[in-house]
């Protein structure tokens, strides 16, 4: 209902990140936003007042559960020798072996896998120690994800969308109706 809202206005007045994120995931553009599926965990560093760097704050509840250990990145501004360029390539190999920077295998035949891009990666994390599970929002973005769908096709937009599959899918659902 509120994307409905915010998208029947010819020009919104208030920016919803997340509607926008989305509809640029739908096009294939990358907003770099984690909440719509962002694969670039790297880019989001926290830098804590004490010096230490961390994971975006989501992978903070992780620890905060007594789920694992991820929201520190183990390196401080203050260790001698500190380098970003070091520690980008750290934790670049870091979401790649936890396998935030794909998709989990429950998401790979969803319809709107496109626009959700798996919500936000610390949201994918399971009882077994993976990030390989759909998100805790799944519900809530497959819904939301499905009415932006909606309404761009209703626009017109079903051609340009980045995910041939998805295209196809819709094609499929058009021949039915006729």
């Amino acid at each position: 209902g509120a994307f409905r809202r915010w998208s029947e206005e010819d020009k919104p007045e208030l920016s919803v990140r997340l509607f926008e994120c989305v509809v640029r995931n739908a096009f294939g553009i990358d907003s770099g936003y984690l909440d719509a599926g962002s694969t670039n965990v790297v880019d989001f560093l926290v830098l804590e007042p004490e010096g230490d760097l961390c994971l975006d704050p989501d992978f903070w509840h992780i620890d905060r559960y007594g789920l694992g250990e991820f929201y520190s990145a183990g390196h401080s501004v203050h260790d001698d020798g500190f380098s970003l360029e070091a520690l980008n390539a750290e934790l670049t190999q870091f979401a790649e072996s936890q396998r935030l920077t794909v998709l989990p295998d429950d998401c790979q035949n969803c319809k709107v896998r496109s626009l959700c891009r798996g919500s936000h990666p610390a949201s994918r994390y399971g009882s077994d120690g993976t990030f390989n599970h759909r998100s805790a929002y799944c519900e809530a973005m497959f819904a939301l994800c499905d009415e932006i769908l909606d309404y761009l096709v209703s626009r017109g937009y079903s051609e340009r969308l980045y995910d041939e599959d998805l295209r196809q899918h819709l094609q499929r659902q058009i021949a039915q109706a006729v």
